[in-house]
């Protein structure tokens, strides 16, 4: 994949990564699943992001570069990956949910669940069954230990809905899913 993709505008990347595949081999297993559920995050346009309100050590890598992991601890117990997108716009996207397709029993073992519809239907339980940790943190997606590679299935019809979670910011939308997934993290509404 070309990292260039991550260049565009944040909601562009957000909405343009559904479909494609996030990569992980942990232990020797390949995880695969199809990404099916994301939010775009803006700069000091956006209330709701971490770019908000200038740089900060926690959210440096939004301003640094485009294409590379930022995970974040969330309320102190979840992990949640976000890509760095916007080589002229600071912002990122959250992936909030992929449908897992390979390395079941790993994700299973990580997750210490059996049923599959709840291995990656949320941010925190995707990065749980990924193995994502803020060790991942600067990583290049097109190129490191975890990676976004092109997409299966291409003609599919997304929804666009508020983002889930925040107070402020929900009349900009920019939560984009597969309209037909079972693997969300919530039904759209």
């Amino acid at each position: 994949m070309d990292k260039y993709f991550f260049s565009q505008r944040p909601e562009k990347v957000a909405e343009n990564l559904l479909g494609y595949r996030l990569v992980r081999e942990i232990d020797g297993v390949k995880l695969e699943g199809e990404i099916v559920e994301t939010e775009a995050y803006l700069g000091k346009e956006d209330p709701a992001s971490h770019a908000y309100n200038g740089v900060t050590e926690r959210n440096r890598l939004m301003y640094e570069s485009f294409g590379k992991v930022y995970v974040y601890l969330c309320y102190g117990v979840h992990n949640m990956f976000n890509i760095t997108a916007g080589e002229e716009d600071v912002g990122a996207v959250l992936v909030r949910a992929v449908k897992p397709l390979e390395g079941l029993d790993k994700m299973k073992e990580l997750r210490q669940v059996d049923e599959m519809k709840e291995l990656c239907n949320g941010p925190g339980k995707l990065c749980q069954s990924f193995g994502i940790d803020k060790s991942l943190n600067g990583c290049s997606v097109t190129e490191g230990g975890i990676r976004i590679v092109e997409r299966g299935k291409k003609d599919f019809k997304v929804v666009e809905t508020s983002r889930i979670g925040i107070s402020e910011g929900k009349e900009l939308g920019m939560r984009y899913c597969l309209a037909d997934s079972n693997f969300l993290s919530r039904k759209n509404v």
